[in-house]
């Protein structure tokens, strides 16, 4: 499945943010780095997916103001600090709620089961967050090799998580984009924007 670039993606949404939604463009940060970009994975001793890398060098998150924007419920995008503070604190929880780890099996779904049966995978990066900008929630980016390495999964710390329609960052951000500039429902939500900021309805 064919899907555009990151960058043009975030072209997109940057301009439609800047022509309807200015104080929420206002919130998105500048490019992350490279060299902190390899900070934060030598920090987590991940290897970040390129979806990842090519989203953060475009943005490195949001600030966390008023109007900032959101991906619908999921919330807003993570910045490099973000990133870092939340798989650090899911990991710890994690920890404590281990589930012992089922020998993968060979179909995909075994595979994709296998590794959703955690609380919380050390690969596992939270890319958004959701409700009251916490990281309870949001979605999350598989950086763990193998099968899934890039899928986007749904987390909530009250459910078990799991895998959304996205197949990549790269989609996500794509539906992302096309939600914004063709009105269209994005996680079943109608953007809209009010008094220059990115807000959603039902």
């Amino acid at each position: 499945m064919n899907s555009p670039a990151i960058a043009d993606s975030w072209a997109r949404i940057d301009a439609w943010l800047a022509q309807h939604a200015p104080l929420s463009h206002a919130q998105l940060r500048s490019p992350a780095s490279p060299s902190d970009i390899e900070a934060a994975e030598q920090a987590l001793g991940v290897t970040f997916h390129p979806d990842l890398t090519a989203s953060l060098r475009c943005h490195d998150g949001v600030d966390l103001e008023d109007g900032a924007p959101e991906l619908a419920y999921y919330g807003p995008p993570s910045s490099l600090k973000q990133i870092i503070e939340s798989t650090r604190f899911l990991r710890e929880v994690g920890a404590d709620l281990a589930l012992d780890d089922d020998a993968p099996g060979e179909g995909d779904e075994e595979v994709e089961y296998e590794e959703l049966n955690a609380y919380w995978r050390d690969e596992w990066l939270l890319i958004t967050l959701g409700i009251g900008w916490q990281s309870s929630d949001g979605l999350f980016l598989s950086c763990r090799p193998g099968h899934n390495f890039g899928r986007v999964g749904r987390y909530f710390d009250e459910d078990s998580p799991s895998f959304t329609e996205w197949p990549s960052l790269r989609h996500a951000l794509a539906d992302y984009a096309e939600a914004l500039e063709q009105g269209r429902r994005f996680d079943n939500r109608i953007p809209l924007a009010v008094d220059g900021v990115l807000t959603w309805g039902d």
